[in-house]
């Protein structure tokens, strides 16, 4: 499993409007679309609809939208393991969370 050196902290926002959402996570999707880092986003289908249309290039993000996923949390830890090693394999250098 590829990690980052650094020690990371799980960031919290708070939004009241899709707008607002929006400002809270587009900058951080295109930062790492502008670095070449694989970006993965799990939201339910309408905020991953609203994502889509606000990033620039909606086709270099994977998007997670089945709730089942987060029905166990062996079951997410799993799927994210195998997502994370198939990037990996693919010769990502770096995997980082989404700071919200």
């Amino acid at each position: 499993m590829v990690t980052t050196a650094a020690r990371r902290l799980h960031e919290v926002g708070f939004y009241r409007s899709d707008a607002e959402f929006g400002a809270l996570i587009v900058p951080f999707v295109e930062e790492g679309l502008a670095a070449g880092h694989p970006v993965i986003i799990g939201y339910d289908d309408r905020k991953a609809k609203l994502l889509r249309s606000w990033v620039s290039d909606p086709g270099a993000v994977t998007f997670i939208t089945d709730s089942s996923l987060y029905s166990t949390p062996a079951g997410a830890i799993a799927s994210y393991w195998q997502l994370f090693e198939r990037h990996a394999a693919a010769g990502v250098p770096h995997l980082e969370p989404v700071p919200v």
